[in-house]
């Protein structure tokens, strides 16, 4: 049986972005064929420069190529731009002191062969790369060693300060897309579990096997499932917008102890005990009424996950702002997980991860109230966990 592996994460990047990479050739041949052009204009006279116009040449023919035979190489197109590169580069500066253009030709391509290569073509690309510099560094100044290891070795560092930096990006987006990955995992296994249970419900009210009182049951507890897949569901879809900045709000009076509470009966009817304070009379605020609930549903979620037994909400005015404060008497965010604390796809790192847990809801949260114009913050209080969303408070007679 063929077993379909599918591509490592730091290989990814090189993936989605070499159809990129392809483009621009276009544009970057056509940009070499005009440079002699323009400088014919400026200075009257095309000097040298025809051979850049033969570099863009070369990777405007080999784009063309690559076209009609619909290839899609991105490695094939890096080294074949690497060579027409060099070779324009070298017979350049064959009659020159200045080595600027050379060494700029290295780090370039060093900044591209890490962006577009993979393994062991990586490596061949950067001894291709090194190899040319050096060569073209050494017939320009007749192959004396005293000044052809000092712009050499220059143009190395700031090369590898390159690879350092990309190699890091590099491993940061693999792990951002294992962490993807796994939250993406997580959410389906989540949704699933939800919507079997909401299955066999509903199968066993349509085949008539319940009745009554257990009907009733059952019927709440179907609805209930249904709000745990819609919220997942929710935080699904506010990262995607989050992620394409499509972040939008729609901040209107609201009254906010209302909504706190409509959340609150969600939880209890699930078991939660939830101890509140000042919800008792209107808050009025400015907030989104289809947001919010969202906020703090996931503060919520939060703390019964990892929380102590201990809930409490509370609410406090002052400042033009009513702060909403979910607190437990839970251990508290551990010091090595405080720094990705708001931030996607970030979960504990000592302790066990909570079933559904997908590592979106603090992030979704803040950038929810920061566009509500409030915020969310963590802190420690007397040994408890406090998170604490602001609202701007709405003042009488603004509907707005």
């Amino acid at each position: 049986m063929t077993r379909l592996m599918s591509p490592s994460s730091s290989s990814l990047l090189a993936m989605r972005m070499g159809h990129v990479y392809l483009r621009a050739r276009w544009f970057w041949g056509v940009g070499m064929l005009l440079l002699p052009l323009a400088i014919r204009l400026t200075s009257g006279e095309f000097g040298d420069t025809w051979l850049v116009a033969a570099a863009g040449a070369v990777m405007l023919t080999h784009a063309l190529g690559m076209t009609l035979w619909q290839m899609h190489s991105v490695v094939h197109a890096v080294f074949v731009d690497l060579v027409a590169t060099h070779l324009a580069v070298m017979i350049l500066s064959l009659d020159r002191t200045d080595h600027a253009a050379v060494l700029l030709a290295m780090v370039g391509f060093t900044l591209l062969i890490m962006l577009f290569t993979q393994g062991a073509t990586r490596v061949a690309a950067l001894a291709v790369n090194g190899a040319f510099t050096f060569v073209t560094i050494g017939m320009a100044d007749n192959w004396a060693m005293e000044s052809v290891y000092g712009p050499f070795l220059g143009a190395g560092f700031v090369a590898a300060i390159v690879i350092a930096v990309m190699a890091a990006f590099n491993k940061r987006f693999a792990e951002l897309e294992m962490a993807r990955a796994v939250t993406l995992g997580i959410a389906s296994h989540e949704l699933r579990n939800r919507l079997t249970g909401v299955i066999g419900v509903t199968q066993l009210l349509t085949e008539d096997m319940v009745g009554g009182e257990e009907a009733t049951e059952l019927l709440h507890m179907a609805h209930r499932e249904a709000e745990q897949a819609e919220a997942v569901i929710d935080d699904l879809l506010m990262v995607s917008r989050t992620e394409r900045g499509m972040t939008q709000t729609a901040p209107a009076r609201t009254d906010l102890a209302e909504t706190v509470r409509n959340v609150i009966a969600t939880f209890e009817s699930s078991g939660m005990n939830v101890k509140t304070e000042g919800l008792d009379e209107p808050l009025w605020v400015r907030a989104d009424p289809l947001r919010s609930p969202q906020v703090v549903r996931n503060l919520l979620s939060n703390a019964q996950r990892y929380g102590g037994s201990d809930i409490r909400v509370a609410v406090i005015e002052g400042g033009g702002f009513v702060s909403l404060l979910v607190s437990d008497d839970g251990p508290g965010v551990d010091r090595e997980d405080l720094p990705g604390l708001f931030t996607p796809y970030q979960r504990t790192k000592k302790s066990q991860v909570e079933p559904g847990s997908t590592g979106l809801g603090l992030w979704i949260s803040r950038n929810l109230m920061r566009s509500m114009g409030g915020d969310l913050a963590y802190r420690r209080i007397d040994d408890r966990t406090v998170f604490e969303a602001t609202f701007p408070i709405c003042p009488p007679g603004d509907e707005s």
